[in-house]
């Protein structure tokens, strides 16, 4: 089953004491609230077998193939700051992981580099949860539309830039550099 073809969008109040502990924890893992949310909701469902077998591992191969292509954007981060081409640097390294690229071919169930595949809406998500964790802004055109760059060879066949910012150095006694 492919989430986002049957997202609905779901509104609730919380307490504010309850709110501020789970935006806590979600900041802590690199979350907007909504995404730690979604995250916290999958889980009960697949813990308590709410959902049938295949779909709670879909979903769960689903989040390890998107928390790590996040892992290796945040390592970038830290090595090299937010670049216009963050996001592609990342999804490379993806695709040299090779037991990452096998679970994706598994989750889109076809060739990766093969496009036209609406399991690959994963790539969105991917964009978005890289864009959210890193902290970094869409680089927009005069027009103030994203400026999306085409690639090929690539699981995708483009990305939003990022606007760029550097990674602040600190030396001795944390002084910045």
């Amino acid at each position: 089953m492919e989430r986002g073809s049957h997202a609905i969008k779901v509104s609730l109040r919380l307490d504010s004491l309850i709110y501020a502990a789970l935006q806590k924890e979600a900041l802590a893992q690199g979350r907007d609230i909504g995404d730690y949310m979604q995250r916290v909701f999958t889980r009960h469902a697949i813990d308590n077998k709410l959902v049938d077998e295949a779909s709670g591992q879909d979903y769960e191969l689903r989040e390890s193939l998107v928390d790590r292509a996040v892992e290796f954007a945040q390592m970038i981060k830290r090595a090299e700051g937010i670049t216009r081409d963050i996001t592609n640097k990342a999804v490379i390294a993806c695709m040299t992981d090779e037991q990452w690229l096998a679970n994706y071919a598994v989750y889109v169930r076809d060739d990766p580099f093969r496009h036209k595949n609406p399991r690959k809406a994963i790539n969105k998500e991917i964009g978005l949860r890289i864009r959210r964790a890193i902290g970094a802004k869409v680089a927009r055109s005069s027009d103030g539309k994203p400026i999306k760059t085409p690639v090929s060879d690539s699981i995708i066949q483009s990305f939003t830039e990022m606007e760029p910012c550097e990674q602040v150095k600190f030396g001795e006694k944390g002084h910045i550099k």
